[in-house]
């Protein structure tokens, strides 16, 4: 398209949002705000259509990025930190064509124009200094049916991609549960015939307890009570065993928070972790500085030495990390530590298979009582190993599948950019 170019602000009206977000009142019309999904507003702010660019920068931290801009017509609000920019003739200007041109030439146009070291923002004086080419209404029009065109294509295929991560998602859950019911491991049993059983196992366990408790390192625990056949999910092959959480549990520990004002809470060197640092793949293992802001001086909350397990208890159930450094906790969290004869990997694989839905009126949670309760499956300790060897070995063939996958997502996106970008420069 052959075109001339002229400025955003002779073209189009540009007014700032004027609702802020968390003032909105839940009403009728759309609310426009960063995220791609519309809030809603009792009270209409505008009504032709037009494109909103947020002013503020999607990830912060003196970082510029637009994660998306939006496209409205009918009635609707907008919050504050966003700009309205709407066309003052119609027949000059396609607001639908506006939006996409935008949206394709983003990171050229808009987060180039962003300003500002800590906190970016994109100056509405920027973006109307903006140029858009002046093409008639009827050129406009065959662009954006070419977009929607191309955008159909290209939403079939990011359907296609999202099913797959659906499905590797579901795999690596199937590979997780074939290893607790010990599916993955059958030749390992026929090549290892000899080898104790979890009997055993649990024996070991008991006099692993006895010991400590002499030494007065734990605490003596209540018997767990026997499992009955109608709590047995599956059944497990004949060399494990069935058993309670607590009869592999040496110890649990709860954290807790101290007063701030408490001489123990500021300026410590020991991490202090509560729910939200539980937000990794499986290891926790990050420095003071990035897993906290705070430190404690001493270890009030009981310190966590490394290598032990620590999972949810009250908000964000399911969740589970080994600490890689020694740490304190919240009142959250707990921390579980394993007889020497369960592989701690074993255990992770086995917790992350578990639906937890807690009990509460208003934060659910579970008591430590209820889930020393869980039925375990055990094999023996060499088993164990050979399992956690299987399912790493199976997730890193997972883990090639979402790269191409990725791979070919963002190949998608690049070709609509450039089909698009195309049908502009030529």
């Amino acid at each position: 398209m052959s075109n001339s170019l002229i400025q955003i602000g002779d073209l189009c009206s540009l007014a700032k949002g004027k609702i802020g977000i968390k003032k909105a009142i839940q009403g009728e019309y759309p609310l426009v705000v960063t995220a791609e999904k519309r809030l809603s507003h009792n009270e209409c702010h505008f009504n032709k259509p037009s494109v909103i660019i947020p002013l503020v920068s999607s990830t912060g931290h003196g970082h510029a990025s637009l994660k998306r801009i939006h496209y409205q017509d009918g009635e609707f609000a907008v919050g504050n930190i966003l700009c309205v920019v709407t066309p003052k003739d119609e027949k000059i200007l396609n607001a639908n064509f506006l939006y996409h041109y935008l949206d394709i030439y983003k990171e050229e146009l808009l987060v180039s124009k962003m300003k500002g070291m800590a906190n970016v923002t994109l100056p509405m004086k920027e973006i109307a200094k903006i140029e858009v080419p002046v093409i008639s209404i009827k050129e406009q029009a065959e662009w954006v049916k070419l977009f929607e065109k191309t955008s159909k294509e290209t939403n079939k295929l990011k359907n296609e991609i999202t099913q797959q991560k659906t499905l590797i998602k579901k795999l690596r859950q199937s590979i997780l549960q074939d290893a607790i019911q010990g599916k993955l491991t059958e030749e390992w049993r026929k090549n290892n015939p000899s080898a104790e059983s979890a009997k055993d196992l649990l024996k070991r366990i008991k006099k692993e307890k006895e010991k400590l408790i002499a030494e007065k390192k734990i605490k003596k625990q209540k018997p767990s009570p026997p499992i009955s056949k109608e709590e047995i999910p599956f059944d497990l092959p004949k060399s494990w065993e069935w058993c309670r959480l607590g009869d592999i549990i040496l110890k649990v520990l709860g954290g807790g928070t101290p007063a701030k004002h408490a001489p123990d809470y500021w300026q410590g060197k020991i991490p202090w972790a509560s729910v939200k640092d539980l937000n990794v793949e499986k290891y926790l293992f990050k420095t003071l500085d990035t897993i906290t802001d705070k430190g404690l001086k001493n270890s009030s909350s009981n310190l966590i030495t490394n290598n032990n397990v620590i999972i949810c208890t009250r908000m964000g159930l399911g969740k589970i990390v080994i600490n890689k450094i020694p740490v304190a906790i919240n009142q959250d969290l707990k921390a579980l530590f394993l007889s020497k004869c369960i592989d701690i990997n074993y255990f992770f694989n086995w917790y992350k298979t578990l639906s937890i839905l807690g009990s509460g009126m208003t934060v659910k949670g579970i008591r430590q009582e209820a889930l020393l309760s869980f039925d375990f499956p055990l094999p023996l300790l060499e088993e164990q190993i050979a399992i956690v060897a299987k399912v790493e070995k199976l997730f890193a063939y997972c883990d090639d599948l979402e790269k191409q996958i990725n791979k070919s997502q963002l190949d998608s996106d690049m070709l609509m950019q450039s089909v698009l970008k195309e049908a502009f420069e030529a």
